[in-house]
C-alpha cells in the first residue's frame, strides 16, 4: 500500500520537482527526463501534459526548437 502511494504524483508541483530532480542528477535534457520520470513512476507520458508546470513547457519548447523539432520562431535581434 505504501508503495502505491509513493509513485503517485497528485499535482504540477510534485511532479515539476521530479522532472528538475531528474535533469540534475542525470544532466539530460528536459524530454528525456519526463519521460525518464514516466517510466520510472509507470505513468503513460500522454497523460502528463495536466501535470507540466509552464517552465518546463518552456523548457521543452527551447529545446525542441534548437534540435529542430518545432520550427524556429523569427524574433528581432537584439
Amino acid at each position: 500500500m505504501d508503495e502505491v502511494i509513493k509513485n503517485k504524483i497528485t499535482n504540477k508541483k510534485m511532479f515539476t520537482s521530479l522532472v528538475e530532480e531528474y535533469v540534475y542528477k542525470h544532466d539530460t535534457p528536459y524530454i528525456e527526463a519526463v519521460v525518464g520520470v514516466c517510466e520510472k513512476r509507470d505513468i503513460d507520458p500522454g497523460h502528463v501534459a495536466p501535470l507540466l508546470s509552464k517552465s518546463i513547457k518552456d523548457k521543452i519548447e527551447a529545446e525542441a526548437v534548437s534540435l529542430r523539432y518545432l520550427p524556429t520562431i523569427n524574433a528581432l535581434p537584439l
